[in-house]
């Protein structure tokens, strides 16, 4: 949170929305971070400092964004582009209209378009294909001294039969 939860909470325009946070709040199972910004005039500069927070710790971006140009500091089209220059890849989904993800490359300069369509969704799945590789098969003899003692125990055994 860019703030303290009591001053966050004055953010939220109705009592669904307070809920809705109470709930996703209640699930955080390792706790929250609330960064020291201020809500004062200076509120836009503490969602720009936790949204850049979460980029930078970040290895894909999903943003729900209206597309909209950056309508200040701190925004989502502020942070989506601070991603983009930060090379974080972005997953888009339309804020408000029904239409297809968009896969936004980390390097993607926001004011450009793609010069050729992507397929959003292969692209994510390639994405992630290459940040989460499954392991590599293991033979059953090198799982440690364990199976090292296992095996060895199988060899007596067989070695030992009449």
């Amino acid at each position: 949170m860019p703030f303290a939860q009591a001053e966050y909470e004055k953010d939220f325009d109705t009592p669904d929305d307070f809920a809705a946070f109470r709930d996703l709040l209640a699930q955080a199972d390792a706790g929250v971070l609330a960064l020291d910004g201020d809500h004062g005039l200076e509120m836009n500069r503490s969602y720009e400092a936790v949204g850049r927070y979460v980029v930078r710790q970040s290895d894909l971006v999903i943003a729900i964004w209206d597309n909209d140009a950056p309508g200040g500091v701190g925004g989502t089209g502020d942070i989506v582009r601070f991603a983009g220059q930060s090379g974080v890849p972005v997953w888009r989904l339309h804020a408000t209209q029904d239409c297809a993800p968009v896969w936004l490359p980390g390097s993607q300069d926001l004011r450009d378009p793609l010069l050729q369509p992507v397929d959003a969704e292969a692209a994510l799945r390639n994405y992630l294909g290459r940040l989460i590789a499954p392991p590599m098969p293991c033979p059953r003899h090198r799982h440690g001294t364990l199976g090292l003692v296992q095996q060895l125990s199988l060899q007596i055994a067989v070695s030992n039969k009449p």
